[in-house]
């Protein structure tokens, strides 16, 4: 049996068919078709990613996530602090390390990674949104250093991204939009606020006329003699004041029309509801 047997033939390319799919209907991309990623099988633990036809992504930053190596025959003789980068494996596999024959799935758990098309270990749980977005229909690649020595034989890895929780965030986003706004731009470009529910009016979930523009504010506790008021349909369901979390993100895009805004109800911890208020700028 070979080292990821759970990767090879007809069952990686149904799922990889699968993704696309999902993706497509999710509206997530619009080049599925041409996005589609074809996993060959090569030999006993060997895997080809062919992306040239794929987006590319990556994440890189000095956020220093635990790489779980399975099998060190697979990656690049290194000396600690060097990198190499390493490609994000578009489906869930089954991962047998080399040294100890424990098999680990990658199932809800984490993403699986590989160089030179070979799989080597996988990120750590913070980072398994990766695979999500490799699986949708892009070429995602990280960043690996080699950070000192795990047993004899075996290096001890760290993946370097950026924080993992705003990678996340950024993703489930993009989900909610139906469209996918570049991680490097996405501070600028999106802004985000929660409406309480009793103060959104009768909007429903979907696309919504957005404005945001300043207004008096005559309370002594605001720090700004204006604040940032959030109008859906023309009525203001909110208003923003200096200091606040959202504020900044509103004050780039006061008085700029969104190419994109949506509404979405959520659950909230108290057990009621609120409002998402998502919209993109150019």
């Amino acid at each position: 049996m070979g080292l990821f047997d759970a990767i090879f033939g007809k069952s990686v390319k149904s799922a990889a068919k699968k993704a696309v799919k999902q993706a497509a209907e999710k509206a997530v991309t619009t080049a599925a078709d041409a996005a589609m990623r074809k996993i060959e099988s090569l030999g006993n633990d060997d895997v080809t990613i062919q992306a040239a036809d794929l987006p590319a992504m990556s994440f890189d930053g000095d956020n220093e996530g635990r790489c779980y190596v399975y099998d060190a025959r697979n990656i690049p003789r290194l000396a600690v602090g060097q990198t190499f980068r390493a490609d994000v494996v578009p489906c869930d596999v089954t991962l047998v390390s080399a040294h100890t024959g424990l098999e680990t799935s990658t199932n809800g758990v984490c993403s699986a990674l590989s160089y030179g098309g070979k799989i080597f270990g996988s990120t750590s749980s913070p980072l398994e949104c990766l695979k999500e977005i490799a699986s949708s229909g892009y070429h995602v690649t990280v960043e690996v250093k080699r950070t000192g020595t795990y047993s004899k034989g075996i290096p001890e890895l760290a993946v370097m991204t950026a924080d993992p929780s705003a990678i996340r965030g950024w993703w489930l986003t993009c989900q909610s939009l139906g469209e996918i706004v570049p991680f490097d731009e996405a501070e600028r470009r999106i802004f985000e606020v929660n409406v309480d529910e009793d103060r959104a009016g009768d909007i429903e979930d979907g696309p919504i006329e957005l404005s945001l523009e300043y207004i008096p504010w005559k309370s002594k506790k605001a720090k700004s003699p204006m604040v940032i008021a959030v109008k859906i349909d023309g009525e203001k369901v909110a208003t923003i004041s200096n200091g606040a979390r959202a504020y900044d993100s509103a004050a780039l895009h006061v008085g700029e029309e969104p190419t994109n805004a949506i509404a979405k109800r959520l659950p909230s911890y108290s057990g009621g509801y609120y409002w998402k208020i998502i919209a993109v700028y150019e």
